[in-house]
């Protein structure tokens, strides 16, 4: 499977975000969480799981993770979770919620299993819920601060 091979590391600066992003290899996001400061800290150390605000920072961050991993629509890691309490979504940094994207009917809590949440779900760009451990791309993304 494509999520076995490394990945390229990729670093962008986006200038309209004032994001860089990271691509890392394929983990788990109960991996992420748990290593996370041994993950991203290792480039810089408030780096998160990327919170998406805008339409156009959705599209650029699916533009992203497709050219990095050279697959079309590639299944990843963004940071919208309801780990906490179920059916409450918050970003992993914290930040506000003024954008969603779901894919129809969901979140669904599949199997009362389903906390993470990753972009591609059948539909490019949409979002849907899935569990924590489910092996997917993930993007560290953090505030440039130059």
């Amino acid at each position: 499977a494509l999520c076995d091979a490394t990945l390229q590391v990729v670093v962008v600066l986006h200038t309209t975000t004032g994001w860089n992003l990271i691509v890392q290899n394929c983990k788990s996001l109960k991996q992420i969480i748990f290593y996370f400061k041994a993950t991203c800290a290792l480039v810089v150390a408030e780096a998160t799981l990327p919170s998406i605000h805008t339409e156009k920072q959705n599209d650029f961050l699916h533009d992203l993770v497709s050219n990095a991993t050279k697959h079309h629509d590639r299944p990843f890691w963004i940071g919208f979770n309801d780990i906490n309490v179920e059916g409450n979504f918050k970003w992993s940094d914290g930040s506000k919620i003024n954008f969603i994207n779901w894919y129809n009917e969901v979140p669904d809590d599949f199997n009362e299993h389903e906390d993470c949440v990753h972009m591609n779900h059948h539909i490019p760009k949409k979002w849907n819920d899935l569990p924590c451990d489910e092996k997917l791309p993930y993007v560290c993304a953090y505030q440039n601060k130059s």
